[in-house]
């Protein structure tokens, strides 16, 4: 009767809105690790000295957090694109645009001869956010490496 429904329905409902939040958490994932991987290949230089994107090796500048205001705005509690946002130089010399209604900020932090790529979200919008990263450092052979994606609060 109505008590198996309320039992189902608190065993369900939090297994369903965990599963939503880490299927949302798949787009900050999946960015970052485009935005790392583009980073990597902005710093490698051809045999001319000269990288992809025409700087002498360096990684793109820092740049904050993309858009400015959280995702938690509106019904619909999420960023609607923007194509200004990411007319930064440093996000076209990642080559990083969302053009998709999408969930979570994103920033790029020039640290000389390393860089993190970051992603924040607040799925609930409670005010607490979670953070991915993921890091790269240039080498003394001049290659770049990725650190591992490292998440906090995943589910917030």
């Amino acid at each position: 009767g109505a008590s198996t429904t309320g039992i189902l329905a608190a065993v369900a409902i939090p297994s369903f809105v965990k599963y939503i939040r880490r299927s949302k958490a798949t787009e900050a994932r999946s960015n970052i690790s485009k935005l790392a991987i583009a980073a990597k290949f902005s710093h490698q230089v051809d045999d001319s000295g000269v990288t992809p994107s025409g700087q002498a090796g360096k990684f793109p500048k820092t740049v904050a957090w993309t858009p400015a205001k959280s995702c938690c705005r509106g019904e619909v509690k999420r960023c609607t694109p923007d194509p200004a946002d990411w007319e930064n130089p440093t996000w076209k010399a990642l080559n990083f645009a969302l053009r998709d209604p999408f969930y979570y900020q994103y920033r790029f932090l020039n640290q000389g001869k390393r860089f993190v790529v970051e992603a924040r979200g607040d799925l609930d919008c409670d005010g607490e956010f979670s953070l991915y990263r993921l890091t790269g450092e240039l080498q003394q052979d001049g290659g770049v490496t990725l650190g591992t994606l490292e998440a906090e609060r995943p589910e917030e």
